[in-house]
């Protein structure tokens, strides 16, 4: 997803032990300008684990499925923990895979992995 000054916000789910992160990289070489989580399996702020999805809205804030953890957490545009929007068994049905801002209603859809989808009023 296209942020400003030619920049992009990519999720690092699966693959080793420096994954689990969110990052921030130029668009012309990929190189990664800032990151964060980084820890597997980590459930506090500041950890994520399997980041599987995000959505940033309008205002550059960074909306992540933090898939085995659970839950959606809300990132500044400078890649700081802001709070945590949902959870798995409170407001979400089941584990968080995939979301979808809408700029126009305010509202992140969160589809999850038993086939349901929730909107969140933001």
């Amino acid at each position: 997803m296209a942020t400003s000054s030619a920049q992009y916000v990519i999720s690092h789910g699966y693959y080793d032990q420096h994954n689990h992160c969110v990052s921030v990289v130029r668009a012309d070489d990929g190189k990664k300008l800032r990151s964060y989580g980084g820890i597997p399996g980590g459930a506090d702020a500041g950890q994520l684990y399997v980041p599987y999805h995000l959505a940033v809205d309008d205002d550059g804030f960074i909306f992540v499925a933090d898939h085995h953890n659970g839950r959606v957490v809300v990132l500044s545009p400078q890649l700081e923990f802001v709070r945590c929007i949902a959870t798995h068994g409170a407001e979400l049905k089941g584990r968080p895979r995939r979301l979808c801002f809408d700029v126009k209603s305010r509202l992140l859809y969160v589809g999850q992995d038993d086939g349901t989808v929730t909107a969140l009023r933001l």
